[in-house]
């Protein structure tokens, strides 16, 4: 018994035992199926997230609505930080709004053109709510595009990566500074990188190779971004004709520099009571190859003697003439007494041929008595005309001998430059003969037949000299013809300003091209080509070494033609400026057929821009440029320009007497009339009325053509305190560095310099005054008194005289007007910094080199280099966006940006992808009047003259893509 008892409590525990394990069976089966349950609806719930993320994502980029069923859906929320810089539209309207213009894109805190977005999952499905608070976060990009781009060509690039454009500041190596962005190159043809830090190798019928790095190359069927370069090549040609269009209507000063006015009849027809005004003579062609005519005067005492002064636009002769007076008067009396003679030959004449007649008439005594009597007076009469007519010639002979040997030794010549001018406004002292013996054999018929056209382009002067351009000490080298240009300077675009120069041939410039923020100049040639100018040095930064110098928001266009920028293989080709501190989108531009860039393309900065740049952390910096620098530059130069510009009224050169002569004519025998004539060349001090008439030319033309010209060649004015034809513009560098270099630079402010009462005041007392008095006054007169002078014993001279010596006296007072406003302005400018600021120049250029990388090759600025054709940098640095037709080369050493060529071939040597310059805005300068004097008064630049007007250039509107993203729990 005991022992069945002690089996069925052992059974009793086995079944307990058994149920117990299988109830853990149970339990653990039921929990793992839980587990698996709860697992299953996570990665349902994330995938079912991750299917509504990427809808929200489609929506957000391309804005296709998402589909109604899904289970799970986000809500999508915007944490981009504030004040993160977004490259919008038209972002170069605002060019002048210097607080709230341009994005900065330099990414040391803030990340530039992304979005940070927070999604947040939900869904009316309980089983699927298993995120909790958790978000997800995603940064996506809006810099989408190619780092290099040839759809019907081929590629290859030895050294290719994703840059960062690192601040200065940036601890790393600048040419390491990779940015995370992949940079893709994709060509038709062959694809050939290298050295690749992270991207990728596309090619359609070709071969991609990657060699070294960590690229990925692909064959495709289709290029990954389709229809990119049609759309982004539309967008630039309309912006460039734009530009064109807007430059072309508004800032055209083709005539200003040639004229095609000109000629020897139309300045006949002005001076001798034509109809033309003297308006159309005001180019600068003209003002140095001014066509001016002889001018005539003579005083007869008929039928034996005439007096002769000929007033010749040319200098005196090297000869030392004295005055002829004594000699004068000798043959005056002798021509007195020859006048008496003469009508004594004359009556003896008649006397005797009327016994003559009386003898045929009736053969008597008597009548032979008195025809002999008759022909002894008339010999007697004849025998004293020989005598008067040899006493003549001997006092004569000597005298047109002693001429002619001494202006066998030529002229002097005409002085090259305004150091070199003459003293006083009478012209140079003595006589020119030297010109005037043309004249002697033409002399009898202008007695008898007065032709003033014949006669004034007998010894007429087409190349007459009637400004000074530059300094002192500079002659003047420009060339202006029908086919080519010859800017012989630095050639300027001021703020806000528009320029279009025409020549069916090539346009150089000989110095620098500076195009000054939001100005656009169109060089409308077959070539534009910019090389170094007079006083070059390769070795200094600060001389006219050939280069082009945009600031931000400028365009250079040549439409049809070649540009070609010589520049410096020390400081680069194209200087593209910014603001230290700061990185800006591409807001320049240069657009051609074809685009050589000898020496590359460089960053840099404009004096005033590096003050603002310094003034962050400098409030003393900050004033200087507030007061001083930003003023002086963008308003204060240019008109300045126009008060007292480059361009200088010579003092006259021509000779101060004019060339007088004495024509005897003596009765001849038997006859009695004048016989064949005896010049006779006699220095006498009569006024050569062409010195006035010159004088007053001189100062109509300087005067205009500051007020047309004079901001477009301002650099080369007395009073431009940085050096004759510098550019005030610096490479980019490090600011920390410079800030001892320009802290002495002065802060005077120039308050009193008002530029619109200024300009005004200098409208009034020169253009209004001067111009009208010299136009309407003197001209008009003196023109008056040479088409009376045709009359004969008119007396042009006698006439003339007290009218040019008025002239002369009126001309004096109001040069003095125009010396003392313009001396006023001088004076203050460079008392204000004149004394600073070539030291301070001279202390930048120790701050910086070309050399290290490290040093300079931060917060770079680009351009967009736009070629119909081909696209050719060379020199150590290339930046910007580089678009063209056909092949692209760079032998840089560095190319920072993107390339795009769409039917040719790229070749580049290290390509540092920066995504942000991909596209470009273009400000559009504001119209100005049509009219010369109206567009010279218009006295507003820089922000005073903002259109607030701006075209953009860029790739087609491309979805974003994710750079960054993940759960934030």
């Amino acid at each position: 018994m005991g022992i069945r008892k002690r089996s069925r409590g052992s059974a009793l525990i086995a079944v307990m035992m058994v149920i117990a394990m299988l109830m853990a069976v149970v339990l653990a089966l039921s929990h793992y199926q839980g587990i698996a349950r709860q697992t299953y609806m996570a990665e349902e719930a994330g995938l079912r997230f991750r299917e509504g993320l990427r809808y929200e994502q489609r929506r957000l980029c391309l804005n296709m609505p998402s589909p109604g069923d899904l289970l799970v859906t986000a809500v999508t929320t915007n944490v981009t930080t504030a004040g993160t810089p977004v490259m919008g539209p038209l972002m170069s309207a605002k060019i002048f709004d210097r607080t709230n213009g341009l994005p900065d894109l330099k990414n040391v805190d803030k990340t530039a053109s992304h979005d940070t977005l927070k999604f947040t999952p939900t869904t009316p499905d309980v089983g699927l709510r298993v995120f909790g608070k958790n978000t997800y976060t995603t940064v996506m990009t809006a810099v989408p595009g190619y780092a290099a781009y040839a759809p019907a060509g081929n590629i290859k690039i030895v050294n290719m990566e994703g840059w960062a454009n690192p601040p200065f500041g940036d601890p790393r190596n600048s040419v390491e500074a990779y940015s995370g962005v992949k940079a893709v190159a994709t060509a038709l043809k062959n694809v050939s990188v290298a050295n690749v830090t992270y991207g990728e190798a596309h090619t359609v019928d070709g071969k991609a190779t990657v060699d070294l790095g960590n690229g990925v190359a692909f064959k495709n069927k289709k290029f990954p971004l389709r229809q990119y370069q049609a759309a982004l090549l539309t967008v630039i040609k309309d912006a460039r004709n734009q530009l064109q269009t807007n430059a072309t209507s508004s800032g055209d000063k083709t005539g200003s520099l040639v004229s095609k006015s000109t000629g020897p009849a139309a300045i006949i027809n002005l001076f001798f009571g034509g109809g033309q005004g003297l308006e159309e003579f005001l180019s600068l062609r003209n003002a140095n190859h001014f066509w001016m005519p002889m001018i005539p005067s003579f005083s007869p005492s008929p039928p034996y003697l005439y007096q002769f002064a000929f007033s010749i636009p040319w200098p005196p002769d090297n000869a030392n003439y004295s005055s002829a007076e004594g000699v004068e008067k000798q043959l005056n009396d002798i021509g007195k007494e020859l006048e008496t003679a003469g009508k004594e030959l004359d009556a003896a004449k008649k006397a005797m041929d009327q016994a003559e007649a009386n003898y045929n008439a009736n053969k008597s005594v008597a009548n032979l008595t008195a025809w002999q009597n008759t022909i002894t007076v008339w010999n007697n009469a004849k025998a004293k005309v020989e005598n008067l007519t040899q006493q003549m010639n001997a006092v004569a002979g000597p005298q047109k001998a002693q001429i002619d040997a001494q202006s066998s030794a030529g002229m002097k010549g005409v002085p090259p430059t305004r150091a070199q001018d003459p003293s006083g406004n009478n012209g140079q002292p003595t006589w020119n003969y030297s010109m005037a013996g043309s004249l002697l054999a033409n002399l009898v018929s202008f007695l008898f037949s007065f032709d003033p056209q014949k006669l004034a382009a007998t010894c007429s002067n087409p190349d007459v000299k009637l400004i000074h351009f530059g300094g002192k000490d500079r002659d003047y080298q420009f060339v202006l013809d029908e086919s080519n240009m010859t800017l012989d300077a630095t050639l300027t675009v001021p703020r806000g300003r528009t320029l279009r120069l025409a020549s069916p041939g090539t346009i150089l410039v000989a110095g620098d091209l500076w195009l000054q923020r939001g100005s656009t100049f169109v060089a409308d040639c077959s070539k534009l080509r910019v090389a170094p100018g007079r006083g070059s040095d390769p070795n200094k930064f600060f001389s006219p070494g050939g280069r082009i110098f945009m600031e931000e928001g400028s365009t250079l266009i040549c439409p049809t033609g070649e540009i070609e920028c010589v520049g410096s293989s020390k400081w680069g080709s194209v200087i593209v400026g910014g603001v230290p501190g700061k990185i800006h989108p591409l807001t320049a531009g240069i657009f051609g057929r074809k685009v050589t860039l000898n020496s590359g393309v460089f960053a840099g900065t404009a004096l005033d821009d590096l003050l603002e740049g310094l003034g962050i952390t400098e409030p003393t910096l900050k004033s200087i440029n507030d007061d001083l620098m930003r003023p002086l530059l963008s308003v204060i130069a240019p008109n300045a320009a126009k008060v007292l510009g480059p361009f200088w009224p010579r003092k006259p050169y021509f000779a101060q007497y004019a060339t007088t002569f004495q024509i005897i004519c003596p009765p001849i025998p038997p006859f009695g009339i004048p016989g064949p004539p005896i010049p006779t060349p006699i220095p006498l001090p009569s006024k050569n009325v062409l010195v006035p008439i010159a004088r007053g030319l001189s100062y109509v033309y300087s005067v205009t053509l500051n007020l047309s010209l004079g901001e477009n060649f301002y650099t080369h004015s007395d009073w431009w305190i940085f050096g004759e034809g510098v550019v005030p513009m610096v490479p980019q560098v490090d600011p920390s560095k410079v800030v001892s270099a320009i802290s002495n630079f002065g802060s005077t402010a120039l308050d009193a310099l008002n530029p619109e009462s200024l300009i005004k005041s200098f409208v009034d007392t020169a253009v209004n005054d001067m111009v009208t008095y010299v136009v309407k006054e003197v001209i008009v007169e003196v023109v008056k008194k040479v088409a009376l002078s045709v009359i004969p014993y008119a007396g042009i001279v006698n006439m003339a005289g007290d009218l040019l010596s008025d002239a002369a006296t009126n001309l004096t007072n109001r040069d003095s007007k125009r010396d003392s406003t313009g001396s006023s302005l001088t004076s203050s400018l460079t008392g204000a910094i004149g004394s600073n600021a070539k030291t301070t120049l001279a202390n930048l250029a120790g701050k910086f080199s070309m050399d290290v990388e490290n040093e300079f090759l931060r917060e770079y600025n680009g351009v967009l280099v736009y070629a119909d054709e081909t696209i050719d940098i060379g020199g150590n640095m290339a930046t910007g966006f580089f678009v063209a037709g056909g092949n692209i080369n760079v032998t840089s050493k560095q190319c920072v940006g993107a390339l795009l060529s769409d039917k040719g071939d790229i070749n580049c040597q290290t390509l540092l992808f920066y995504p942000y310059f991909n596209r470009a805005s273009f400000y559009i300068p504001k119209a100005t009047p049509n009219g010369w004097l109206e567009r010279a008064l218009e006295f507003k630049y820089d922000s005073g003259f903002s259109s607030d007007q701006a075209v953009d250039v860029g790739p087609p509107v491309i979805p974003q893509q994710v750079s960054a993203q993940g759960w934030f729990q």
